[in-house]
């Protein structure tokens, strides 16, 4: 199962920050673009079993096992 939407790992590691009110320090390096999978083959099993790929779900997910 994937989520629907491609998320940054900046965007995860500033979730992080937020959680743990700290900063972090990075250095970007880039190594391309971001993969494009296709989820229609899920979307309907993810539904039924109750996953919500909403814009907030990696936050989520993230505070729910690591807070």
């Amino acid at each position: 199962v994937c989520n629907v939407q491609n998320i940054k790992v900046s965007d995860i590691v500033q979730i992080f920050e937020q959680l743990y009110n700290k900063t972090s320090k990075f250095r970007v390096v880039n190594k391309g673009g971001s993969p494009s999978v296709d989820s229609s083959k899920i979307d309907g099993i993810a539904n039924r079993i109750g996953i919500d790929f909403d814009d907030n779900y990696v936050r989520r997910i993230i505070y729910k096992y690591y807070s």
